[in-house]
């Protein structure tokens, strides 16, 4: 199992980010389950291209009083150079995602902090 994972640090100033992001997953085909302030995403496989194997994202949702982090965590089936890429490509589009929500309710740019 290939896995990825980032820290993205937004600053949200209404609304409800979590649902913002769940909608937007949810319009790109994601199939998306909500508990709380976590969401857990899988691709359904049939939808993918015959070289992807499908991806399962949790993304945790954490505010204090200076904004908020999200941790985003990817998993791809498999290993090797393939699934390394795969993950990662999903990961970068799950935070474009996150960041692209967190910019339509926020003052301040948000920033990605990347994890081996």
């Amino acid at each position: 199992m290939s896995k990825a994972a980032c820290n993205l640090k937004i600053h949200p100033r209404r609304g409800d980010i979590v649902s913002d992001v769940r909608k937007v997953l949810v319009r790109q085909g994601w199939e998306v389950e909500r508990d709380g302030d976590k969401l857990l995403a899988t691709e359904d496989a049939t939808r993918l291209c015959c070289v992807e194997s499908p991806a399962a994202v949790t993304l945790i949702f954490k505010s204090d009083r200076s904004g908020a982090t999200v941790e985003v965590a990817a998993a791809v089936p498999g290993f090797g150079p393939v699934s390394a890429r795969n993950v990662r490509s999903r990961l970068e589009s799950i935070a474009r995602v996150v960041l692209t929500a967190a910019r339509a309710t926020h003052e301040s740019p948000p920033s990605l902090e990347r994890h081996p």
